[in-house]
């Protein structure tokens, strides 16, 4: 049995099972929400809406600023800004040309046809206050004049990646709906390449494909489901609105790096951070062959 796709312009594709890899705003990633997900995750706290936008700068144009030139020295530095239902991470290229800027932002407006795609945009497009930003992030917004920017609408996280007859698999952001800016985004979607090439490295008959594909949803969704989980918290905890629990937030970071990098408190960079670090430590190479070893018999295969 073979699975058929009718792409846009008619034509039809018969294969043995399909890849979905569309995105955030995937056709298909409904297929892995059940409705209890979608009730439960609408009381997670999770805004409804996010506005990314993004831009370059000529670093000399940004240095010509006193205030901006002081923080924008060096490709080596990540500067981040984390205010009241935002955050800005901006650094210079590594070929120092250009200060590259990424923000996201709550967004409760009215959102219209076409504004959940990327698009250039004057910056006026959105509306947007300057006034609530911190004065060097106004300056580098109205510097930018025209932003790469979309709106994402809120998405469940998902408690199946492949659907019950085993023919549609999803991968990439359409099995992760994270925000750009998140330090695992990219990361993801090397890896369930990875665990695909390397469970589908062994198959011999086509009837393997659905065991294939339930092996896949096995080893990925844990991981996926606990990344969208811990970045969705992170924002949260750096959109925080102003108040008391902003105050302690920022007391805490600053103790973190008091020191700069070769003095900082050890002890408090890893109850904040640990556990963003211990994520860089998958090997989905090393996760299939733990997988095949438990479940896949006892005639293993290389992955090459």
């Amino acid at each position: 049995m073979t699975t058929q796709v009718t792409v846009g312009d008619g034509r039809i594709f018969n294969a043995d099972f399909v890849v979905c890899a569309d995105g955030y705003d995937s056709a298909l990633n409904d297929m892995g929400v059940t409705g209890s997900e979608r009730e439960e995750y609408d009381t997670l706290g999770w805004p409804a809406s996010h506005l990314a936008m993004t831009f370059a700068l000529p670093t000399k144009t940004v240095r010509r600023d006193e205030a901006l030139c002081n923080i924008f020295r060096s490709s080596k530095h990540w500067n981040v800004w984390a205010g009241p239902g935002y955050i800005l991470h901006a650094n210079i290229s590594d070929e120092s040309e250009l200060v590259c800027v990424t923000i996201t932002a709550n967004y409760n407006r009215e959102i219209f046809e076409g504004d959940q795609t990327w698009q250039l945009r004057p910056l006026e497009y959105w509306n947007i206050d300057l006034g609530l930003f911190e004065p060097r992030v106004k300056k580098l917004l109205e510097l930018a004049g025209s932003v790469s920017s979309r709106i994402f609408v809120r998405k469940p996280m998902l408690d199946e990646l492949v659907c019950t007859n085993s023919r549609v698999v999803l991968v990439g952001d359409a099995a992760h709906p994270i925000l750009p800016g998140g330090n695992q985004h990219i990361g993801l979607d090397i890896e369930e390449a990875e665990t695909l090439r390397c469970l589908f490295s062994r198959i011999e008959h086509r009837n393997q494909i659905p065991d294939f594909l339930v092996a896949y949803e096995d080893i990925r969704l844990p991981r996926t489901s606990h990344i969208v989980e811990y970045e969705r918290g992170m924002h949260l905890m750096l959109q925080m609105p102003d108040g008391p629990q902003q105050e302690a937030r920022d007391v805490t970071l600053k103790k973190v790096m008091a020191g700069d990098w070769d003095h900082m408190d050890e002890e408090l960079f890893r109850a904040i951070f640990g556990e963003e670090f211990q994520q860089y430590s998958c090997d989905a190479t090393e996760e299939v062959e733990d997988w095949w070893t438990k479940w896949g018999g006892s005639d293993l295969e290389e992955c090459n």
